[in-house]
């Protein structure tokens, strides 16, 4: 996992004072950046790429890595030059560092890579109480500069309560909505569908005309997904490269096998991952991140090519 051993040999000093920096440039980056992330999560849904908050966390995290030591930020490891999955599957957080250049890569430890976050936590709340204790710190859940819903802070900004149509794949209208901004994709309440027996789901955004196209389940799944390249290295797509991995097309999602097929189009690396069981709810802007055992080779941003 690239982490020290002797760094843990002093009775856990060391790792205190990792956690105790951890958990406090936690709260000075929301703070700083919750504005930024406001700003550009806001543009992502009001243009229907419900994938695009975690576009964006992918990119801030990179960037972030270059500003400040990524000891202090995660809790993930370094295997063979690659990221690697952390002991703590719960808290681990390789998926949004696929991004990483190998030259970076080289340059970063993660110290706490072996540790699970119960053996950090009470360290560094030990060593700053103003925190709160175990039982009332709160980790941070979904997107962490949104106190309830997403929702509320489009409602600042945006009128949200806008009916709308929702359509079948075929264009035909079968009911009613309360506004695009308010669904993903996947998304199976909040919309009324004329006479429905079955459970529809979101299957299609379309913010120009403030529709939304609902199917069945089987509609959503699809056993395609293509991404434009960000990380993978270039001349692998040099040779239409094939080869067998794992992918992850969201954070908590399990990976799945896939053959990848690579290809250049152009001035586009493009990623095309053809999966052995079907996935469902892909949106545009999400990560598909492509994993060798629990090492990443690298990945790219859902798209429609």
């Amino acid at each position: 996992m690239g982490t020290n051993k002797k760094m843990f040999s002093d009775g856990g000093t060391y790792i205190s004072k990792i956690a105790i920096a951890r958990l406090t440039l936690k709260k000075h980056i929301q703070m700083i950046i919750g504005g930024f992330f406001t700003a550009v999560f806001l543009f992502g849904i009001i243009s229907g790429v419900t994938g695009y908050n975690e576009k964006l966390r992918d990119n801030l995290i990179t960037n972030i890595v270059m500003l400040v030591p990524s000891a202090l930020l995660l809790i993930n490891g370094i295997k063979n030059g690659r990221i690697a999955q952390a002991v703590d599957t719960h808290k681990d957080q390789s998926y949004f560092l696929f991004g990483l250049k190998p030259e970076w890569i080289s340059r970063i430890i993660f110290p706490l890579g072996d540790k699970k976050k119960e053996e950090i936590k009470p360290i560094a709340l030990k060593e700053l109480p103003w925190l709160g204790t175990l039982e009332t710190y709160k980790d941070s859940q979904e997107i962490c500069f949104v106190e309830t819903s997403y929702i509320d802070i489009l409602k600042k900004h945006h009128k949200t309560e806008q009916k709308g149509d929702v359509l079948d794949s075929k264009g035909n209208k079968i009911g009613t909505h309360k506004g695009y901004m308010q669904y993903t994709i996947g998304k199976r309440k909040g919309f009324t569908i004329k006479g429905a027996l079955t459970p529809h789901y979101v299957l299609k955004i379309n913010p120009q005309d403030n529709t939304i196209i609902a199917g069945s389940k089987e509609e959503l799944a699809t056993n395609k997904v293509q991404a434009l390249n960000l990380s993978l290295p270039k001349e692998w797509f040099q040779d239409n490269k094939v080869f067998d991995c794992e992918v992850k097309i969201r954070y908590k999602s399990h990976k799945i096998p896939a053959q990848i097929i690579l290809t250049n189009n152009g001035n586009q690396d493009i990623i095309t991952a053809n999966l052995k069981e079907s996935a469902y709810g892909i949106a545009n802007g999400q990560a598909l991140v492509l994993y060798d055992g629990n090492e990443v080779l690298g990945g790219g941003f859902i798209e429609e090519f």
